[in-house]
């Protein structure tokens, strides 16, 4: 089943309220047995709504800026205001025009260390669209890595890009 882009990213971010609705507060946010080495689930998640966010909010200039992300600490720690949060940004890519994805938008490049000069790139929403998904499913890998790492009970599916998966339907690993 193929997605649009607009929809495959509306689809991860409620696989995310998902699995924050079925997770207790505490895995939210404890460490897990490797202690600082791996974060706790919500940094993880709130990362991931900044890129989001950052997306939206530059969308009607055509500017975005990955690097003005707010790193809340609420949104770390709070599994109910991350909920809230993902279902706003899944609300606001519902709303984004499907037709969008071939308009151009300008991206700030994040500096370099020994390179401080602003830069920006030429992208697309869809580009934009296509990062987002793929950069949400590798922190989603590393979420379910963690949960699973204390115990707690992850969709199979969870991290897992759609090519991965219908390559699993295709060997038999997973039911189509």
């Amino acid at each position: 089943m193929s997605l649009t882009l607009r929809a495959q990213n509306i689809e991860l971010i409620r696989q995310g309220i998902r699995l924050l609705e079925a997770l207790p507060d505490e895995a939210y946010f404890s460490q897990t047995a490797a202690g600082a080495l791996a974060p706790t689930v919500g940094p993880h998640f709130r990362h991931c709504l900044d890129f989001y966010v950052c997306f939206l909010d530059g969308l009607d200039l055509r500017v975005v800026d990955y690097g003005s992300r707010s790193r809340s600490t609420e949104l770390e720690r709070d599994r109910p205001v991350a909920i809230k949060a993902l279902e706003s940004v899944a609300e606001r890519l519902t709303k984004l025009d499907s037709d969008a994805v071939s308009e151009p938008l300008q991206l700030r490049r994040e500096p370099a260390e020994d390179d401080d000069r602003e830069q920006w790139l030429g992208s697309s929403v869809g580009r934009e669209l296509q990062f987002l998904s793929s950069h949400t499913i590798h922190h989603y890998a590393l979420i379910a890595l963690a949960l699973r790492m204390a115990d707690h009970p992850v969709p199979d599916d969870f991290g897992v890009a759609p090519s991965t998966l219908e390559h699993w339907r295709r060997e038999g690993r997973i039911a189509s």
